[in-house]
Formats: C-alpha cells, structure tokens, sequence
C-alpha cells in the first residue's frame, strides 16, 4: 500500500510519518480491506474522521473559500467606501 503512494499520504501527498485510515468507515460501513485502505498522514486521518471522503472534500473546500474570502469581507466591513453590493446586512462571505 505505502508502494503504491510512494509513501504520501493518500489525500494531500505529504511524505512523512503515515498512518492507515479506511476510505469507508468503518462505522459507517466500510471494512478493513485492503481497497478501503490508504495511507495517511495523522492530520488527514483525523481531520477526516468518520466522514466520506466527498463529505470531508466538501468540507475542506468550504472552509478553504471562508477562508479566502475572509479579508475581503473584513475589508468591505472596515471601508465603508467599497459598499457591499449584492449583500444585504447580516450576510457573510464565508458562510
């Protein structure tokens, strides 16, 4: 298994200290096969959690664009020059 990912972590490539985690959890139906085994690196393994992997994606992503989007909604807020166009009071970018 470690061969074929040239020993990184199946999900970001980090090379490094690996552990094992089931693509399927177990606890939400997965099984401890070989194919719904990958190594990964102890923060993907974690941060994935019993979650699918589309689930964890998805999450990932959101978080990713919150965080991208957060100084412009910080600058919007801070200058009140720039307006807020197509946003009523209350709504967030990184929602």
């Amino acid at each position: 298994m470690l061969l074929a990912y040239s020993h990184r972590c199946a999900y970001c490539g980090i090379p490094g200290d690996l552990t094992v985690d089931h693509v399927i959890p177990i606890s939400r139906g997965g099984r401890h096969a070989i194919g719904n085994l990958v190594p990964a690196c102890l923060t993907c393994n974690l941060t994935k959690n019993v979650m699918f992997l589309v689930e964890w994606r998805l999450r990932k992503r959101r978080r990713g664009v919150g965080n991208a989007l957060a100084p412009i909604a910080a600058r919007r807020t801070a200058d009140p020059w720039l307006g807020s166009p197509g946003l009523d009071h209350g709504e967030s970018l990184s929602a």
